[in-house]
Protein backbone atom coordinates (compact mmCIF):
# COMPACT_ATOMS: atom_id res chain seq x y z
CA UNK A 1 0.00 0.00 0.00
CA UNK A 2 1.17 3.55 -0.70
CA UNK A 3 -0.09 7.12 -0.53
CA UNK A 4 1.66 8.03 -3.77
CA UNK A 5 -0.41 8.81 -6.85
CA UNK A 6 0.05 6.74 -10.00
CA UNK A 7 1.89 9.67 -11.60
CA UNK A 8 4.26 9.94 -8.63
CA UNK A 9 4.94 6.20 -8.74
CA UNK A 10 5.65 6.37 -12.48
CA UNK A 11 8.13 9.21 -11.95
CA UNK A 12 9.78 7.44 -9.02
CA UNK A 13 10.49 4.22 -10.91
CA UNK A 14 11.00 5.92 -14.30
CA UNK A 15 8.20 4.20 -16.19
CA UNK A 16 5.52 5.42 -18.59
CA UNK A 17 2.58 3.36 -17.35
CA UNK A 18 1.28 2.08 -14.02
CA UNK A 19 -0.98 -0.92 -13.53
CA UNK A 20 -3.44 -0.82 -10.63
CA UNK A 21 -5.38 -3.85 -9.54
CA UNK A 22 -7.72 -5.19 -6.91
CA UNK A 23 -9.12 -8.63 -6.10
CA UNK A 24 -12.50 -9.43 -4.59
CA UNK A 25 -13.53 -12.89 -3.47
CA UNK A 26 -17.03 -14.23 -3.03
CA UNK A 27 -17.15 -17.87 -2.10
CA UNK A 28 -15.23 -19.83 -4.72
CA UNK A 29 -15.21 -16.99 -7.25
CA UNK A 30 -12.86 -14.04 -7.65
CA UNK A 31 -13.00 -10.82 -9.63
CA UNK A 32 -9.77 -9.08 -10.62
CA UNK A 33 -10.20 -5.42 -11.57
CA UNK A 34 -7.37 -3.86 -13.57
CA UNK A 35 -6.71 -0.26 -14.53
CA UNK A 36 -3.89 0.89 -16.79
CA UNK A 37 -2.75 4.48 -16.16
CA UNK A 38 -0.66 6.82 -18.29
CA UNK A 39 1.90 7.90 -15.68
CA UNK A 40 2.97 11.09 -17.44
CA UNK A 41 -0.60 12.44 -17.43
CA UNK A 42 -1.88 10.46 -14.41
CA UNK A 43 -4.84 9.46 -16.58
CA UNK A 44 -6.72 6.14 -16.87
CA UNK A 45 -6.48 4.74 -20.39
CA UNK A 46 -8.01 1.27 -19.94
CA UNK A 47 -9.82 -0.84 -17.36
CA UNK A 48 -11.29 -4.33 -17.36
CA UNK A 49 -12.69 -6.95 -14.98
CA UNK A 50 -11.66 -10.60 -15.06
CA UNK A 51 -13.89 -13.21 -13.38
CA UNK A 52 -12.63 -16.66 -12.48
CA UNK A 53 -12.94 -19.61 -10.16
CA UNK A 54 -10.66 -19.38 -7.13
CA UNK A 55 -8.71 -22.46 -8.21
CA UNK A 56 -7.73 -20.75 -11.48
CA UNK A 57 -5.88 -17.85 -9.88
CA UNK A 58 -2.66 -18.48 -11.76
CA UNK A 59 -4.46 -19.00 -15.04
CA UNK A 60 -6.29 -15.70 -14.78
CA UNK A 61 -3.00 -13.95 -13.95
CA UNK A 62 -1.58 -15.14 -17.27
CA UNK A 63 -4.70 -13.91 -19.07
CA UNK A 64 -4.37 -10.49 -17.41
CA UNK A 65 -0.67 -10.26 -18.31
CA UNK A 66 -1.27 -11.10 -21.96
CA UNK A 67 -4.19 -8.63 -22.17
CA UNK A 68 -2.08 -5.79 -20.72
CA UNK A 69 0.78 -6.56 -23.12
CA UNK A 70 -1.67 -6.40 -26.01
CA UNK A 71 -3.05 -3.03 -24.85
CA UNK A 72 0.52 -1.68 -24.68
CA UNK A 73 1.40 -3.16 -28.08
CA UNK A 74 4.09 -5.17 -26.34
CA UNK A 75 5.96 -7.91 -28.18
CA UNK A 76 5.70 -11.20 -26.31
CA UNK A 77 8.19 -13.80 -27.45
CA UNK A 78 7.25 -17.47 -27.55
CA UNK A 79 9.26 -18.37 -24.42
CA UNK A 80 7.72 -15.47 -22.52
CA UNK A 81 4.18 -16.40 -23.57
CA UNK A 82 4.70 -19.98 -22.43
CA UNK A 83 6.04 -18.77 -19.09
CA UNK A 84 3.23 -16.26 -18.56
CA UNK A 85 0.35 -18.54 -19.49
CA UNK A 86 1.64 -21.74 -17.90
CA UNK A 87 -0.54 -22.73 -14.92
CA UNK A 88 1.77 -24.05 -12.19
CA UNK A 89 -0.90 -25.12 -9.70
CA UNK A 90 -4.65 -25.16 -9.34
CA UNK A 91 -4.43 -25.77 -5.60
CA UNK A 92 -5.43 -22.56 -3.71
CA UNK A 93 -3.77 -23.73 -0.48
CA UNK A 94 -0.50 -24.43 -2.28
CA UNK A 95 -0.58 -21.07 -4.04
CA UNK A 96 -1.42 -19.14 -0.86
CA UNK A 97 1.51 -20.72 0.99
CA UNK A 98 3.75 -20.05 -2.00
CA UNK A 99 2.89 -16.33 -1.92
CA UNK A 100 3.57 -16.17 1.82
CA UNK A 101 6.92 -17.87 1.30
CA UNK A 102 7.87 -15.45 -1.47
CA UNK A 103 7.02 -12.48 0.74
CA UNK A 104 9.12 -13.79 3.61
CA UNK A 105 12.05 -14.84 1.43
CA UNK A 106 13.12 -11.23 1.64
CA UNK A 107 11.65 -9.15 4.43
CA UNK A 108 9.65 -6.80 2.25
CA UNK A 109 8.38 -3.26 2.26
CA UNK A 110 6.50 -1.42 -0.45
CA UNK A 111 9.67 -0.17 -2.12
CA UNK A 112 12.53 -2.57 -1.55
CA UNK A 113 13.83 -5.84 -0.29
CA UNK A 114 14.88 -4.24 2.97
CA UNK A 115 16.61 -7.04 4.83
CA UNK A 116 17.69 -10.64 4.66
CA UNK A 117 17.66 -12.46 7.98
CA UNK A 118 17.58 -15.96 9.35
CA UNK A 119 14.11 -15.64 10.84
CA UNK A 120 12.59 -14.53 7.53
CA UNK A 121 14.37 -17.27 5.59
CA UNK A 122 13.31 -19.97 8.09
CA UNK A 123 9.69 -18.81 7.92
CA UNK A 124 9.84 -18.81 4.12
CA UNK A 125 11.05 -22.42 4.18
CA UNK A 126 8.00 -23.50 6.19
CA UNK A 127 5.56 -21.92 3.75
CA UNK A 128 7.30 -23.33 0.68
CA UNK A 129 7.29 -26.77 2.32
CA UNK A 130 3.55 -26.43 2.94
CA UNK A 131 3.07 -25.41 -0.68
CA UNK A 132 4.88 -28.44 -2.11
CA UNK A 133 3.12 -30.72 0.37
CA UNK A 134 -0.22 -29.47 -0.97
CA UNK A 135 0.90 -29.86 -4.60
CA UNK A 136 3.89 -32.11 -5.18
CA UNK A 137 4.26 -30.88 -8.78
CA UNK A 138 4.22 -27.14 -7.97
CA UNK A 139 7.47 -26.13 -9.66
CA UNK A 140 7.49 -22.49 -8.52
CA UNK A 141 7.13 -23.53 -4.88
CA UNK A 142 10.03 -25.99 -5.24
CA UNK A 143 12.06 -23.21 -6.86
CA UNK A 144 11.32 -20.91 -3.92
CA UNK A 145 12.41 -23.69 -1.59
CA UNK A 146 15.71 -24.16 -3.45
CA UNK A 147 16.38 -20.43 -3.57
CA UNK A 148 15.72 -20.14 0.18
CA UNK A 149 18.12 -22.97 1.04
CA UNK A 150 20.74 -21.32 -1.16
CA UNK A 151 20.29 -17.99 0.65
CA UNK A 152 20.49 -19.57 4.10
CA UNK A 153 24.01 -20.77 3.34
CA UNK A 154 25.01 -17.86 1.10
CA UNK A 155 24.35 -15.43 3.97
CA UNK A 156 26.27 -17.58 6.45
CA UNK A 157 23.40 -18.98 8.53
CA UNK A 158 24.37 -22.57 7.68
CA UNK A 159 27.57 -24.17 6.35
CA UNK A 160 27.80 -23.92 2.57
CA UNK A 161 27.66 -27.67 2.06
CA UNK A 162 24.41 -28.03 3.99
CA UNK A 163 22.29 -25.33 2.36
CA UNK A 164 23.74 -25.66 -1.13
CA UNK A 165 23.40 -29.45 -1.21
CA UNK A 166 19.70 -29.15 -0.32
CA UNK A 167 19.26 -26.47 -2.99
CA UNK A 168 20.96 -28.63 -5.64
CA UNK A 169 18.86 -31.67 -4.73
CA UNK A 170 15.63 -29.66 -5.07
CA UNK A 171 16.79 -28.12 -8.37
CA UNK A 172 17.41 -31.58 -9.82
CA UNK A 173 13.85 -32.56 -8.88
CA UNK A 174 12.48 -29.36 -10.43
CA UNK A 175 14.30 -29.92 -13.71
CA UNK A 176 12.88 -33.44 -13.93
CA UNK A 177 9.39 -31.92 -13.76
CA UNK A 178 10.15 -28.82 -15.85
CA UNK A 179 13.50 -28.62 -17.69
CA UNK A 180 12.69 -25.00 -18.61
CA UNK A 181 12.46 -23.62 -15.06
CA UNK A 182 14.75 -20.58 -15.19
CA UNK A 183 14.94 -20.22 -11.40
CA UNK A 184 16.13 -23.82 -10.95
CA UNK A 185 18.87 -23.35 -13.56
CA UNK A 186 19.93 -20.10 -11.89
CA UNK A 187 20.11 -21.56 -8.38
CA UNK A 188 21.96 -24.61 -9.72
CA UNK A 189 24.45 -22.27 -11.40
CA UNK A 190 24.97 -20.27 -8.21
CA UNK A 191 25.60 -23.50 -6.28
CA UNK A 192 28.19 -24.59 -8.85
CA UNK A 193 29.99 -21.24 -8.60
CA UNK A 194 29.99 -20.57 -4.86
CA UNK A 195 29.55 -24.10 -3.58
CA UNK A 196 31.95 -26.02 -5.80
CA UNK A 197 33.89 -23.26 -7.60
CA UNK A 198 32.94 -24.85 -10.94
CA UNK A 199 32.80 -21.58 -12.80
CA UNK A 200 32.09 -22.82 -16.32
CA UNK A 201 29.34 -25.21 -15.18
CA UNK A 202 27.84 -22.29 -13.30
CA UNK A 203 28.13 -20.02 -16.33
CA UNK A 204 26.27 -22.56 -18.47
CA UNK A 205 23.38 -22.80 -15.99
CA UNK A 206 23.09 -19.03 -15.55
CA UNK A 207 23.12 -18.44 -19.29
CA UNK A 208 20.36 -21.04 -19.66
CA UNK A 209 18.35 -19.27 -16.95
CA UNK A 210 18.73 -15.91 -18.70
CA UNK A 211 17.74 -17.42 -22.04
CA UNK A 212 14.60 -18.89 -20.50
CA UNK A 213 13.73 -15.76 -18.52
CA UNK A 214 15.80 -12.65 -19.33
CA UNK A 215 13.95 -10.76 -16.58
CA UNK A 216 14.89 -13.10 -13.73
CA UNK A 217 16.93 -10.63 -11.69
CA UNK A 218 18.93 -13.04 -9.46
CA UNK A 219 20.33 -14.77 -12.56
CA UNK A 220 21.47 -11.44 -13.98
CA UNK A 221 22.97 -10.43 -10.63
CA UNK A 222 24.77 -13.75 -10.17
CA UNK A 223 26.10 -13.63 -13.72
CA UNK A 224 27.55 -10.17 -13.05
CA UNK A 225 29.18 -11.61 -9.92
CA UNK A 226 30.61 -14.53 -11.91
CA UNK A 227 32.10 -12.04 -14.38
CA UNK A 228 33.73 -10.26 -11.44
CA UNK A 229 35.65 -13.50 -10.89
CA UNK A 230 36.43 -14.45 -14.48
CA UNK A 231 36.15 -11.20 -16.38
CA UNK A 232 35.70 -9.48 -18.66
CA UNK A 233 34.73 -6.58 -16.43
CA UNK A 234 33.06 -4.86 -19.37
CA UNK A 235 30.49 -7.66 -19.43
CA UNK A 236 30.08 -7.53 -15.66
CA UNK A 237 29.27 -3.83 -16.01
CA UNK A 238 26.61 -4.53 -18.68
CA UNK A 239 24.88 -7.16 -16.56
CA UNK A 240 25.07 -5.02 -13.44
CA UNK A 241 23.53 -2.03 -15.21
CA UNK A 242 20.76 -4.28 -16.52
CA UNK A 243 20.16 -5.76 -13.06
CA UNK A 244 19.80 -2.31 -11.52
CA UNK A 245 17.21 -1.33 -14.11
CA UNK A 246 15.17 -4.42 -13.26
CA UNK A 247 15.54 -4.13 -9.48
CA UNK A 248 16.65 -0.63 -8.42
CA UNK A 249 15.67 -0.86 -4.74
CA UNK A 250 17.74 -3.82 -3.53
CA UNK A 251 20.76 -2.58 -1.60
CA UNK A 252 22.85 -5.64 -2.52
CA UNK A 253 22.70 -4.67 -6.18
CA UNK A 254 24.03 -1.18 -5.44
CA UNK A 255 26.74 -2.68 -3.25
CA UNK A 256 27.82 -4.98 -6.10
CA UNK A 257 27.65 -2.03 -8.46
CA UNK A 258 30.13 -0.20 -6.24
CA UNK A 259 32.47 -3.22 -6.24
CA UNK A 260 32.47 -3.37 -10.04
CA UNK A 261 33.19 0.36 -10.25
CA UNK A 262 36.05 -0.20 -7.77
CA UNK A 263 37.46 -2.96 -9.98
CA UNK A 264 37.10 -0.61 -12.97
CA UNK A 265 39.01 2.00 -10.92
CA UNK A 266 36.10 4.39 -11.37
CA UNK A 267 36.14 5.53 -7.77
CA UNK A 268 33.81 8.53 -8.05
CA UNK A 269 31.09 6.32 -9.52
CA UNK A 270 31.79 3.74 -6.81
CA UNK A 271 31.17 6.35 -4.11
CA UNK A 272 27.87 7.26 -5.76
CA UNK A 273 26.86 3.58 -5.80
CA UNK A 274 27.87 3.27 -2.14
CA UNK A 275 25.59 6.16 -1.24
CA UNK A 276 22.70 4.44 -2.99
CA UNK A 277 23.42 1.20 -1.11
CA UNK A 278 23.77 3.03 2.20
CA UNK A 279 20.48 4.91 1.74
CA UNK A 280 18.68 1.60 1.26
CA UNK A 281 20.46 -0.27 4.08
CA UNK A 282 22.75 1.73 6.41
CA UNK A 283 23.53 -1.36 8.52
CA UNK A 284 25.52 -3.32 5.92
CA UNK A 285 29.14 -3.01 7.07
CA UNK A 286 30.58 -3.94 3.67
CA UNK A 287 29.30 -0.63 2.32
CA UNK A 288 31.39 1.20 4.94
CA UNK A 289 34.44 -0.73 3.76
CA UNK A 290 33.70 0.30 0.19
CA UNK A 291 33.42 3.93 1.22
CA UNK A 292 36.77 3.62 2.99
CA UNK A 293 38.57 1.94 0.08
CA UNK A 294 37.25 4.33 -2.54
CA UNK A 295 38.00 7.45 -0.48
CA UNK A 296 41.51 6.08 0.06
CA UNK A 297 41.98 5.60 -3.69
CA UNK A 298 40.72 9.13 -4.33
CA UNK A 299 43.24 10.37 -1.72
CA UNK A 300 40.42 11.92 0.29
CA UNK A 301 42.19 11.13 3.53
CA UNK A 302 39.86 12.86 5.98
CA UNK A 303 36.87 10.98 4.62
CA UNK A 304 38.77 7.68 4.62
CA UNK A 305 39.75 8.36 8.24
CA UNK A 306 36.13 9.01 9.19
CA UNK A 307 35.00 5.77 7.56
CA UNK A 308 37.71 3.66 9.19
CA UNK A 309 36.85 5.07 12.61
CA UNK A 310 33.22 4.16 12.03
CA UNK A 311 34.20 0.64 10.94
CA UNK A 312 36.39 0.20 14.01
CA UNK A 313 33.72 1.52 16.38
CA UNK A 314 31.15 -0.89 14.97
CA UNK A 315 33.50 -3.88 14.74
CA UNK A 316 35.05 -3.53 18.20
CA UNK A 317 31.88 -2.12 19.80
CA UNK A 318 33.98 0.59 21.43
CA UNK A 319 35.44 3.99 20.57
CA UNK A 320 38.75 3.32 22.28
CA UNK A 321 40.66 2.92 18.99
CA UNK A 322 39.67 6.32 17.59
CA UNK A 323 42.70 8.10 19.05
CA UNK A 324 45.30 5.67 17.70
CA UNK A 325 43.67 5.65 14.25
CA UNK A 326 43.86 9.45 14.18
CA UNK A 327 47.50 9.32 15.29
CA UNK A 328 48.30 6.79 12.53
CA UNK A 329 46.71 9.12 9.98
CA UNK A 330 48.40 12.25 11.35
CA UNK A 331 51.77 10.53 11.22
CA UNK A 332 51.56 8.88 7.81
CA UNK A 333 48.35 9.86 6.01
CA UNK A 334 46.37 7.19 4.16
CA UNK A 335 49.23 4.61 4.31
CA UNK A 336 49.04 5.04 8.08
CA UNK A 337 45.42 3.90 8.03
CA UNK A 338 46.35 0.68 6.23
CA UNK A 339 49.27 0.14 8.57
CA UNK A 340 46.84 0.48 11.47
CA UNK A 341 44.65 -2.16 9.84
CA UNK A 342 47.60 -4.52 9.54
CA UNK A 343 48.57 -3.95 13.19
CA UNK A 344 44.96 -4.36 14.35
CA UNK A 345 44.64 -7.67 12.48
CA UNK A 346 47.84 -8.90 14.09
CA UNK A 347 47.36 -7.61 17.61
CA UNK A 348 43.64 -6.96 18.17
CA UNK A 349 41.66 -9.26 15.86
CA UNK A 350 37.88 -9.39 16.23
CA UNK A 351 35.32 -11.60 14.44
CA UNK A 352 34.54 -8.89 11.91
CA UNK A 353 35.25 -8.68 8.21
CA UNK A 354 38.60 -7.03 7.47
CA UNK A 355 39.72 -7.07 11.12
CA UNK A 356 39.64 -10.76 12.01
CA UNK A 357 43.32 -11.46 11.46
CA UNK A 358 42.40 -13.58 8.43
CA UNK A 359 45.35 -14.17 6.06
CA UNK A 360 43.50 -12.86 3.02
CA UNK A 361 42.81 -9.46 4.55
CA UNK A 362 46.40 -9.24 5.71
CA UNK A 363 47.45 -9.94 2.11
CA UNK A 364 44.98 -7.35 0.77
CA UNK A 365 46.05 -4.54 3.08
CA UNK A 366 49.71 -5.26 2.31
CA UNK A 367 48.89 -5.27 -1.42
CA UNK A 368 47.33 -1.81 -1.19
CA UNK A 369 50.49 -0.70 0.62
CA UNK A 370 52.55 -2.10 -2.28
CA UNK A 371 54.34 -4.67 -0.11
CA UNK A 372 55.09 -7.49 -2.58
CA UNK A 373 56.78 -9.91 -0.19
CA UNK A 374 54.24 -9.60 2.64
CA UNK A 375 51.25 -9.69 0.33
CA UNK A 376 52.38 -12.91 -1.34
CA UNK A 377 53.38 -14.37 2.05
CA UNK A 378 49.85 -13.90 3.41
CA UNK A 379 48.23 -15.15 0.21
CA UNK A 380 50.25 -18.34 0.60
CA UNK A 381 49.13 -18.53 4.23
CA UNK A 382 45.56 -18.23 2.99
CA UNK A 383 46.03 -21.23 0.70
CA UNK A 384 46.49 -23.49 3.74
CA UNK A 385 43.86 -21.80 5.92
CA UNK A 386 40.72 -23.75 6.77
CA UNK A 387 38.56 -20.82 5.68
CA UNK A 388 40.03 -19.29 2.55
CA UNK A 389 37.64 -16.31 2.34
CA UNK A 390 36.73 -17.37 -1.20
CA UNK A 391 34.20 -14.57 -1.47
CA UNK A 392 37.14 -12.20 -1.94
CA UNK A 393 39.95 -14.63 -2.71
CA UNK A 394 38.17 -15.73 -5.91
CA UNK A 395 38.46 -12.15 -7.16
CA UNK A 396 42.25 -11.79 -7.18
CA UNK A 397 42.39 -12.25 -10.96
CA UNK A 398 40.33 -9.08 -11.46
CA UNK A 399 40.99 -7.04 -8.30
CA UNK A 400 43.24 -4.12 -9.37
CA UNK A 401 44.88 -4.01 -5.94
CA UNK A 402 46.83 -7.13 -6.95
CA UNK A 403 47.88 -5.84 -10.38
CA UNK A 404 51.43 -5.20 -9.19
CA UNK A 405 51.79 -8.94 -8.55
CA UNK A 406 50.66 -10.12 -11.99
CA UNK A 407 54.15 -11.24 -13.05
CA UNK A 408 55.21 -12.62 -9.66
CA UNK A 409 55.85 -16.41 -9.95
CA UNK A 410 54.56 -17.13 -6.43
CA UNK A 411 51.39 -15.13 -7.11
CA UNK A 412 50.87 -16.91 -10.43
CA UNK A 413 51.24 -20.26 -8.65
CA UNK A 414 48.46 -19.26 -6.24
CA UNK A 415 46.24 -18.17 -9.12
CA UNK A 416 46.86 -21.53 -10.78
CA UNK A 417 46.02 -23.48 -7.61
CA UNK A 418 42.75 -21.57 -7.42
CA UNK A 419 41.89 -22.61 -10.97
CA UNK A 420 41.87 -18.97 -12.09
CA UNK A 421 44.73 -19.05 -14.59
CA UNK A 422 42.45 -19.13 -17.68
CA UNK A 423 40.81 -15.93 -16.49
CA UNK A 424 43.92 -14.22 -15.14
CA UNK A 425 45.60 -14.32 -18.54
CA UNK A 426 42.63 -12.50 -20.13
CA UNK A 427 42.52 -9.56 -17.71
CA UNK A 428 43.47 -6.25 -19.29
CA UNK A 429 43.02 -2.69 -18.06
Amino acid sequence: RTDLTAGEIAAKVNTSHVLEGSIRQEGDKIRISIQLIDGSRDMHIWSENFDSELNNTLGIQGEVAMRVAKILDGVIHENEEKRITKIRTRNPEAYDNYLKGRFLLHQSTTEQRSDINREGLSSALKYFEKAVAADTNFVEAYAGLAYTWFNISAWGYLPVKEGFSKAREICRRILQIDPDCAEAHAVMGACYIWGERKFEEGRKELMTALRLNPNYTPASQWYAQLLMITGPLEEARKHMDRTLKMEPYFWVNHNLNAWIYYFEENYDKAIEACRNAYDLNPDFLETDWLFFLNFAKLEEGDKALEELIQIANRSYDTTRFEKEIKIAYDNNGIPGLFQWLIDANLNNPVPAEGLSGHPFFMAWWHAIMGNIEMSVYWLEKNMVAKNKAYRYFNLIATNPDFDFLRDNPRFLAIVDQLGLTPYHTKITR
